[in-house]
């Protein structure tokens, strides 16, 4: 699904139509648009050089970056250029670039959940569910398995 979404907004960006999409679902809610305003589609038919989508998984991994390094706080749409070339979506390659970074229109108690898949997305983080036999042996073949840092909920 995704790959087919990038691929119908390039083509539709190289024949310049103006679309609509029925659902726009995303972290970045700042720019999840279902019908694109006719000036907005003008601007970037005129100075876009291509259209690139990114996941939420992705926008994720780049606000955790953007956190951890630079101790910014950046809502998710605005971390979607830093995301793009963290994920080769656009050639930098050679190129003296900058990625706009905007606002900080994101809810607190949302940050947590953004936090957490970016760690799963860079693999600092697993999260799985396993059902046991209520048998102590069970438990303690189980427990072999897991660092001993591993916090169990």
């Amino acid at each position: 699904m995704y790959k087919l979404r990038a691929l119908l907004q390039f083509t539709i960006h190289l024949k310049k139509k103006h679309v609509t999409t029925d659902s726009a679902v995303t972290i970045a809610d700042g720019i999840a648009v279902k019908i694109p305003g006719d000036k907005t589609v003008e601007l970037i038919n005129k100075y876009a050089d291509d259209v690139v989508t990114v996941s939420d998984a992705e926008i994720s991994e780049a606000i955790l970056l953007l956190l951890e390094r630079t101790k910014q706080v950046v809502e998710p749409a605005g971390a979607t250029p830093l995301a793009a070339v963290l994920n080769n979506k656009v050639d930098v390659k050679g190129k003296k670039i900058a990625c706009v970074l905007s606002g900080g229109n994101i809810d607190v108690s949302f940050i947590h959940r953004i936090i957490e898949l970016g760690l799963v997305t860079r693999e600092r983080k697993l999260k799985f569910k396993t059902t046991l036999l209520d048998i102590r042996e069970v438990w303690n073949i189980f427990h072999t398995f897991l660092p001993r840092q591993t916090q169990i909920s």
